[in-house]
């Protein structure tokens, strides 16, 4: 049962301390920029909602055809739609803008961890990070530090 003391509303208002810092970064102002970008761009709207279609289309056509050809198509269909998508300008930007606030992210979470143990191995979630091995099966084997193999 969790104990509600001033222990807890001092880590409740440390949470929304650490929120509000977040948002006051540069990296997070970027991210909204480039977020308002894509939702402005009328054009950019229609084509992620024809996507969403063919996507949409794809996963009904994969759960009652067993036509190989036409599901290949499809699939084709939509990856060159997909690229279309992530090579127009603005969702270059929103990608780039949430890539900056995850490093971010990854480093605030990073210090918290090394603030209870500097063996906690923190999986990011970033592309070129170091990534975290499977956890051994069994009792007592559920942890995993970074300094142990």
């Amino acid at each position: 049962m969790l104990a509600v003391n001033d222990h807890l509303f001092a880590l409740e208002a440390a949470a929304l301390d650490l929120v509000q810092a977040l948002k006051n970064t540069p990296q997070y102002g970027h991210y909204q920029l480039a977020s308002k970008q894509v939702h402005k761009d009328t054009e950019l709207g229609r084509r992620i909602q024809a996507f969403q279609q063919l996507v949409d289309t794809y996963e009904e056509a994969t759960r009652h055809s067993k036509d190989v050809s036409h599901l290949s198509a499809l699939r084709q269909q939509v990856l060159a739609c997909k690229k279309q998508l992530d090579l127009h300008p603005a969702m270059v930007q929103l990608r780039y803008a949430e890539v900056d606030f995850q490093k971010l992210l990854a480093q605030v979470t990073q210090s918290l961890a090394e603030a209870v143990s500097p063996t906690i191995f923190v999986d990011t979630g970033l592309p070129l990070a170091a990534k975290k091995a499977p956890h051994p099966q069994g009792i007592y084997k559920n942890i995993k530090e970074k300094d142990q193999r």
